[in-house]
């Protein structure tokens, strides 16, 4: 911001507790300054003035010298609200040694949404990092910049498969949850989601059932996963069959059996399945309201 005046009542503002401050100079220049007590000005008391001028390499500054500290989340958000101009230094930040700072510039490329192309490749390069917060950022940050782009929807798609052999619960989890929201663009992982559906914590059933239609090649696994000795598994089993539609239809003698479960929840999603994968067929539906007349207000209120 050309010939900005450092003010005493800026000064005034400043928190104590800030130990490493911005300095706007008459020319424009920035410089960090340490251990001041009052400092002279803080990157948010900037922020208004930033915005009013879109002077981003200013603000691009302030979020290099002091990165970690309060301010930069302020600037964080100053760059984001400035939209397409600010991209060349979201890009830059997104490159930075520090996943926290990659995180946030994925996101706040992301939130600029299809203006910020120009930020497409390095985000496909942030795919391949080797934190997976930044990983998962990228990801993120291409579903909103580029949601049409083929060859991006891919690479993202490969890096969640990727993912799914991890050795890390929490990671294949996160990974097959994200695979099936992106639902008929993921089908390339259902092979990979299909290993995984004997094990009840890798999130991979409630991916295929997601996936719908698209993930009928799953039904020969998800049917023997309906014996798991886990009540709650039978029953994300029995609403993924029930998801993926007629699809499923040979799923349905499995699932009559399921609706004699001792599990109530078992029984009435095993009921629920039948009805969506049999919608067109009259005796499927007669037979499942025939098995419903054993059943209590439980079951049949839930159906």
């Amino acid at each position: 911001i050309a010939g900005a005046q450092v003010t005493s009542t800026t000064a005034a503002q400043a928190r104590p507790y800030r130990r490493r401050f911005v300095d706007l100079t008459e020319s424009g220049e920035v410089k960090l300054v340490e251990d001041l007590s009052p400092p002279p000005v803080v990157a948010a008391d900037a922020i208004d003035e930033l915005m009013a001028g879109s002077n981003v390499e200013i603000a691009r500054e302030m979020a290099m010298v002091d990165r970690l500290s309060a301010e930069y989340r302020d600037v964080r958000d100053c760059l984001r609200r400035m939209g397409a101009v600010a991209v060349p230094s979201l890009v830059e930040l997104l490159c930075d040694e520090t996943p926290a700072i990659r995180c946030d510039a994925a996101w706040a490329i992301g939130q600029i949404g299809p203006e910020a192309i120009t930020a497409g490749p390095t985000l496909i390069l942030a795919l391949a990092a080797s934190t997976s917060d930044v990983r998962a950022a990228a990801a993120e940050a291409i579903h909103d910049v580029m949601p049409n782009d083929d060859h991006a929807i891919q690479a993202v798609v490969d890096m969640w498969t990727n993912d799914l052999k991890s050795s890390s619960p929490d990671l294949r989890y996160q990974a097959a949850l994200s695979l099936g929201r992106m639902k008929e663009k993921a089908t390339s992982a259902i092979p990979a989601l299909i290993d995984l559906v004997s094990d009840p914590t890798s999130g991979a059933v409630r991916a295929l059932g997601e996936m719908g239609a698209s993930a009928a090649a799953a039904v020969p696994a998800l049917i023997e996963a309906l014996s798991h000795p886990q009540a709650m598994y039978r029953e994300q089993v029995a609403d993924a069959l029930g998801k993926i539609g007629p699809g499923a239809a040979d799923a349905v003698p499995a699932l009559v059996q399921a609706m004699k479960d001792a599990n109530p929840d078992v029984r009435w999603r095993g009921a629920a399945a039948i009805a969506t994968i049999g919608s067109g067929d009259s005796g499927c539906i007669a037979a499942v309201a025939e098995l419903l007349k054993l059943e209590d207000a439980y079951v049949r209120g839930r159906v």
